[in-house]
């Protein structure tokens, strides 16, 4: 896999950036597969949200057949432009193996669990379930007026007592 972004970075306390950008398709084309900083943020969601619970619940690691694929890779994968699998828009996607359980009962613990996904396929043909899953937008923002202007700004609510110059608490 030809690759810009740290395959390393952990997304999670099992998954890892390497497994979800890892293409066959990318490696025979020699084709850039890195994910934007969005598409990292979108797939690390998907991996602590999802992925992570169904490891833990079935105590066995899980196999990623094929995760993010980049324009020119989905496109070669024969993907549609909108494809989960680009990561784009607070969604990612994910089809997964697990050695020694059936797709159906990964499934069945996705739906037990109550896991928080967008779309769940079992793909007999493929042998894989296919996951996809939107992330909530976690906008924080502050607004403020001066002389009738009304701005907005990005807030960081992990700095307790922060608020912009000249806002107050009314």
């Amino acid at each position: 896999m030809v690759t810009k972004s740290s395959p390393s970075l952990s997304l999670s306390k099992n998954f890892t950036l390497a497994e979800f950008t890892a293409s066959t398709i990318a490696n025979q084309h020699k084709l850039d597969n890195s994910p934007s900083p969005e598409a990292i943020q979108n797939l690390r969601w998907l991996a602590v949200h999802i992925l992570q619970p169904l490891r833990d619940h079935f105590q066995k690691p899980i196999k990623i057949t094929s995760g993010y694929r980049s324009e020119q890779v989905n496109l070669k994968a024969g993907g549609v432009a909108d494809s989960d699998h680009r990561a784009l828009d607070h969604i990612a996607a994910a089809d997964i193996v697990i050695e020694d359980v059936s797709l159906e009962d990964i499934a069945r613990a996705i739906y037990k669990l109550g896991l928080p996904v967008e779309q769940v396929i079992v793909e007999y043909d493929q042998k894989i379930v296919h996951i996809s899953a939107q992330r909530a937008r976690q906008q924080f923002l502050s607004r403020t007026s001066v002389a009738g202007k009304i701005s907005y700004k990005a807030f960081d609510p992990s700095q307790a007592g922060s608020r912009p110059k000249g806002s107050r608490i009314a």
